[in-house]
């Protein structure tokens, strides 16, 4: 599991939700993140943004595609974007018999549940009520 995991979330900025989305919806922006690209075509609208930005630096081109990289700038941007909203994101650590998960989440509660619905997929038959006796939830360090 990535020690910066992913929030399922967008950002009503879409200079900033661009960023967001090349580092693959981070938890912790300043953070490195398992990803940190963004393909968009070459000449278009968006290549030229972005180049005329501080937020980013070209990575490379291939073909028609160009690819930009998020820049420390970008990220501290991200970072205060988040802090100014308020964002309500925040890793949990979700503990059920020996097993542990990162899950981000907005409460406790929604990431009990969301780890319990990928249980789901393996084990059809635990109900809610069984995991959630057995579950223990903390904030992540």
């Amino acid at each position: 599991m990535s020690e910066n995991p992913s929030a399922n979330r967008c950002l009503e900025d879409p200079a900033i939700d661009h960023v967001d989305h090349a580092l693959g919806r981070p938890i912790f922006p300043l953070r490195e993140s398992y990803r940190n690209y963004f393909a968009t075509e070459v000449g278009g609208k968006t290549a030229g943004e972005f180049e005329r930005s501080p937020f980013w630096e070209l990575g490379g081109l291939q073909g028609r595609m160009a690819y930009f990289h998020v820049t420390d700038a970008g990220r501290l941007a991200l970072a205060r974007y988040l802090a100014e909203i308020g964002s309500e994101w925040r890793p949990y650590v979700v503990s059920y018999r020996r097993f542990e998960r990162t899950v981000p989440a907005r409460s406790p509660a929604k990431a009990k549940y969301s780890y319990f619905l990928d249980l789901r997929d393996i084990a059809p038959d635990l109900a809610f009520v069984d995991f959630a006796s057995e579950c223990r939830v903390r904030l992540a360090a």
